[in-house]
């Protein structure tokens, strides 16, 4: 739109309202041509950050592995009775990005399991049989109470796989077992 109003309208008009509509048409412009030139930055930006991408990704290919990989889950002691959905507040509160972590799970009295990819984990075994803290399970031999704990871990474990994003199943079960 280069002009507002034709010619032949712009002499019928008083000379304060033909400077107005000039000042106003002046600025349109000027306001057009910024507009088009933020829009060709947009574009660059866009194109800039596809090509940024790109080349993190191609790094990220040829650079050494540095982090190990894998799942495990850490292992952290609790002072009473806790749901699952209290934990996961609990750590966001913390500052945890609680969308990072796969299960919540309570392996043994006063514990709680979270399996991420790659955690440190403290000195927690879940296969002790002390552990296997159920009433049902005291008249058990030592022996007994492993394989307890080893099928009880492994119905932890299965249990995760099943809440597990569809991708991840085979990762995360490959190392569990």
């Amino acid at each position: 739109m280069s002009q507002l109003l034709s010619a032949n309208c712009m002499q019928s008009l008083p000379a304060e309202l033909v400077t107005f509509l000039t000042s106003m048409q002046s600025q349109f412009s000027a306001l057009n041509e910024r507009t088009v030139h933020l829009e060709s930055l947009a574009a660059k930006n866009v194109q800039l950050h596809a090509q940024l991408s790109n080349v993190a990704a191609s790094q990220r290919l040829f650079s050494d592995k540095t982090d190990p990989d894998g799942f495990e889950y850490a292992y952290i002691s609790r002072s009473r009775h806790i749901t699952h959905s209290e934990v996961r507040r609990s750590l966001c509160t913390l500052g945890v990005d609680t969308g990072r972590l796969l299960d919540i799970n309570f392996p043994g009295c006063g514990v709680i399991g979270i399996l991420v990819h790659v955690s440190l984990v403290n000195n927690f075994d879940p296969l002790d049989p002390k552990n296997a803290a159920d009433p049902k399970f005291v008249n058990l031999s030592l022996s007994g109470l492993e394989t307890q704990t080893l099928v009880l871990q492994n119905a932890c474990c299965i249990q995760a796989l099943k809440f597990l994003r569809p991708h991840l199943v085979l990762l995360v079960a490959h190392f569990l077992v």
